[in-house]
């Protein structure tokens, strides 16, 4: 994602705070409360919070992809949306939660566990996010390739037919299963013209390492820099 896009979706979150602070009925939830329920929240401090969630969420997608840049850390980028959205809508669930207006309505043993559980779950989806958008760890030793983490796989090197650099990402029809997300590919996808391929794409920059097995398996690679992927090429052409 280019820091364009960034922009965009960061002045959206920016803009989505200061209108529910100015207009509080669109915050769900408190515009299907009965009356009498509304009256006792204090929307005015809900609404508050929702802004400065939502403003800091926007100013960190804004401001991050150019410090990222700055600092050597561009592939921090690809997975600077999933935290941000994900971490911060689960502080602004805590921040909202921790009101005493809303504990005051929120009392019952069922409402706070269901609290816990969605708090719970979006820290799970975000781990499990997170883990899988990493880079691969790839080594080979011992005449095998290793690609460690999500989806990997131990591949004899006399069971590889062919290796290829390329310019040109492979293009896929659709996914099976795994991460399709920005810059990130990685899982099981499936091409019409090629069949079955197993991505761990983690930048949007060429060049593209095409390795196929004998039983025509294709791994696509791509890495951070250019010399990660030669020099992985030639690790298995001289294994």
């Amino acid at each position: 994602m280019d820091k364009i896009a960034f922009i965009i979706i960061g002045l959206f979150f920016i803009g989505l705070g200061f209108m529910l602070h100015k207009w509080p009925m669109l915050i769900s939830g408190y515009n299907t409360m009965p009356k009498e329920q509304r009256d006792k929240i204090d929307i005015k401090a809900i609404a508050r919070i929702m802004r400065a969630c939502f403003a800091g969420m926007g100013g960190i997608l804004i401001v991050m992809p150019f410090l990222f840049d700055l600092i050597g850390l561009s592939s921090w980028k690809d997975s600077l949306l999933l935290v941000v959205v994900f971490g911060g809508i689960a502080i602004m669930m805590v921040l909202v939660n921790m009101n005493p207006s809303v504990r005051a309505i929120v009392h019952t043993k069922a409402q706070k566990i269901t609290f816990l559980v969605v708090i719970l779950f979006l820290l799970l989806i975000f781990g499990g996010l997170y883990k899988t958008a990493q880079p691969a760890h790839i080594t080979v030793a011992n005449n095998r390739l290793v690609i460690e983490g999500s989806y990997g796989i131990s591949i004899p090197l006399e069971q590889i037919k062919e290796v290829e650099v390329t310019n040109t990402a492979p293009s896929m029809d659709y996914r099976r299963n795994g991460l399709s997300f920005s810059r990130y590919h990685k899982g099981h996808f499936h091409s019409k013209e090629k069949g079955a391929h197993l991505l761990f794409l983690h930048s949007g920059q060429p060049p593209y390492l095409i390795i196929t097995t004998e039983k025509n398996q294709r791994i696509v690679i791509n890495r951070s820099t250019p010399e990660e992927i030669y020099q992985l090429e030639q690790q298995i052409k001289r294994d």
